[in-house]
């Protein structure tokens, strides 16, 4: 459990300032005579109080009941140590303004006290510190932040998990959320306030939506634990749970977007009503080693934006977890949007080294119409689309994306569905990794890789050095490989190369027409007498003409229990 330390106070005035020494710029009601000593040695700045006194004066500090002890009054700060037979006054040569950087916010002064502080703050900002304790919610009005954060460059510090901004049970307005801490004007006013290089860090906010009526909460009127407008921020060590809408939004209604050059770090986002984390038109945003755990009815990360484009946005090392709504993670923007090259989109989305599982809806979905240069590398997805009987992740069209080293397993359907029926598949690479036991519903169609050709057009699609793979004793993907060409369409430098495929229940491919189709243009690499070859590997072959046999690429069908060419469909004997 983190506590208010010497160096803590020290840090709030950034850290350039001495201990305890007498000085002549010291207040009126300051003690005459101050601790001899220039200057508190470094190993004692960690000396933790374990008690909090607050008073008018020195005068009016009671005596501590356990040492080290704080005391906190208008003309400055106080410490009572251990063996101390009186409280010892612990900052020097402060001007008014430096001493209204750091402002300490008790418990029992609840979330208005906190709003004080932040406005008791210089223009230039500072540091609010928060105790253990909660801290309450007084005013359920929608949009009127319990907390706003109305100037550049300040820290709002807690103690850690036992530091918690609370909201009531069921003082919101029917059918609205609460806003609880507001960085700038929110998104929903024509004229924001930006604000510009603000640290929260060491607690937590509960928004407690499960006793405000969520099921009459609507979308429009949801409100957020945290909504950001501005650039340069930093969130670290927060707990952000039971928002009445997302437990972050990171937002812009301008063009070009005001918020940039984020960071969260080492945060937990938990059972909030909308997303864990909304990008909602920003830049260059970091999320690193958070948990982003169960949202009640949309998606868990959101990029949907309609008044500017998400750009640059990286996922590293989370997990994302027991979405109850569409989607673990979802690239996108606002779909309602006319598609004719103008549209806002997500430009630009990193995700890596990241655990998506246990969502009842898809692991990934990737919108091609409002979405372009993706890039998805060495993470898992596990266990998504049970309860949505849907699929681990489905590209509905893609431009430049890339899904790299993945592990893919446990879904409920389609390990991964590529389709065509909303944007056409351009520039997609498919490559390393595993799928593996997907098609747990056990279904007649779903598979290990399903492509959906229904009206647009595939153009530079590479799958290229996985495995496809079913245990033996779980449900089995039905096919390996499934194409179905629902309409027409132009099919141009396709690549389907280096693929191992085991245990499936029915085919390795499915649809030798279409296959050829993709597949007859190709140029081989490692041309072979496929007749050599066993026929768990078959489907990696490209036949060097041998026997008179049609040459080009090749599988086993295990229907004739011979190689079938995938060129015209014959047999290779």
């Amino acid at each position: 459990m983190k506590k208010l330390t010497r160096r803590g106070i020290l840090s709030g005035l950034g850290g350039g300032l001495a201990l305890s020494t007498k000085s002549s710029a010291m207040p009126t009601k300051r003690r005459e005579t101050q601790r001899k000593t220039s200057q508190i040695e470094e190993s004692n700045m960690e000396t933790s109080y374990v008690k909090i006194y607050r008073a008018d004066s020195r005068e009016n500090l009671p005596v501590p009941e356990n040492t080290p002890a704080l005391g906190v009054t208008s003309d400055g700060f106080y410490e009572w140590l251990a063996g101390d037979l009186e409280w010892e006054y612990i900052l020097e040569s402060l001007s008014l303004e430096e001493f209204n950087k750091i402002q300490i916010v008790f418990p029992e002064e609840n979330c208005s006290g906190i709003q004080q502080a932040i406005n008791a703050l210089p223009d230039t900002g500072g540091k609010v510190i928060l105790l253990e304790g909660t801290y309450e919610v007084e005013d359920g009005k929608a949009e009127e932040a319990a907390i706003f954060v109305n100037k550049d460059n300040v820290t709002i510090e807690g103690q850690g998990h036992s530091t918690k901004v609370f909201l009531p049970d069921g003082i919101t307005e029917p059918g609205k959320g609460k806003a609880i801490l507001d960085i700038g004007r929110p998104a929903s006013r024509s004229d924001p306030l930006v604000v510009n290089g603000c640290l929260l860090k060491d607690f937590l906010i509960d928004g407690n939506m499960q006793n405000q009526n969520p099921d009459e909460i609507t979308d429009l009127s949801d409100m957020h634990n945290i909504e950001v407008v501005g650039s340069d921020h930093k969130f670290s060590n927060l707990w952000s749970v039971n928002s009445t809408g997302d437990g972050l939004e990171l937002t812009s209604k301008q063009d070009p977007p005001v918020t940039t050059n984020i960071t969260v770090v080492n945060c937990t986002f938990h059972e909030n009503n909308e997303h864990c984390i909304h990008f909602h038109g920003c830049q260059n945003v970091t999320v690193s080693n958070c948990i982003l755990d169960g949202e009640r009815q949309a998606t868990v990360v959101s990029t949907w934006t309609n008044k500017t484009d998400n750009k640059d946005i990286t996922l590293d090392g989370c997990q994302i977890l027991n979405g109850k709504g569409r989607s673990g993670v979802e690239i996108k923007a606002d779909t309602s949007q006319i598609v004719d090259g103008n549209q806002w989109k997500t430009r630009g989305f990193r995700m890596s080294d990241c655990f998506i599982a246990y969502n009842d809806g898809l692991g990934l979905m990737i919108d091609g119409r409002f979405s372009e240069d993706i890039e998805i590398k060495n993470c898992t997805f596990l266990e998504n689309g049970t309860e949505k009987n849907t699929h681990n992740v489905k590209l509905e069209g893609g431009k430049d994306v890339e899904i790299i080293d993945c592990s893919i397993k446990h879904g409920w359907m389609d390990g991964l569905l590529m389709s065509t029926a909303r944007s056409e598949l351009t520039d997609v690479v498919i490559k390393g990794g595993i799928i593996k036991n997907n098609n747990q519903k056990s279904g007649s169609f779903p598979s290990g890789i399903a492509v959906e050709v229904a009206g647009n057009d595939i153009t530079r699609l590479r799958v290229t050095n996985l495995d496809v793979v079913s245990s033996d004793n779980a449900p089995s993907h039905h096919y390996g490989v499934r194409i179905i060409e629902r309409s027409p369409a132009v099919y141009t430098d396709v690549d389907f190369s280096g693929l191992y495929i085991k245990n499936v229940k029915k085919e390795e491919w499915y649809n030798v027409d279409i296959i050829a189709d993709y597949l007859r243009d190709n140029t081989p690499t490692k041309p072979t007498d496929v007749r050599r070859l066993k026929q768990e590997v078959g489907n990696q072959a490209y036949h060097d003409g041998s026997g008179g046999n049609t040459a080009g690429p090749a599988f086993y069908d295990s229907s004739v229990n011979t190689w079938t060419s995938l060129v015209d469909g014959t047999p290779i004997k």
